[in-house]
């Protein structure tokens, strides 16, 4: 809550590093799995999701961490 009573957005789960695993048995090369993009963080999930399923995330979406080969 804030100095006001009312509720007050928590954000401390955005200021600290917050681990992902990609699991793909049928990773054929179609995406680099050596280097993540710079800069993410975990509204960088849903794009890359996206991309992963084949689809192209809408350019007002934070970037994916994979790029496609």
């Amino acid at each position: 809550m804030d100095k006001s009573g009312e509720p007050k957005a928590k954000t401390s789960h955005s200021l600290n590093p917050v681990p992902g695993i990609i699991y793909d048995p049928e990773y054929k090369g179609e995406y680099d799995n050596t280097k993540l993009n710079d800069g993410l963080g975990i509204s960088s999930w849903p794009a890359t999701l996206m991309t992963l399923m084949g689809f192209v995330p809408p350019s007002d979406y934070d970037k994916s961490m994979v790029n496609l080969k």
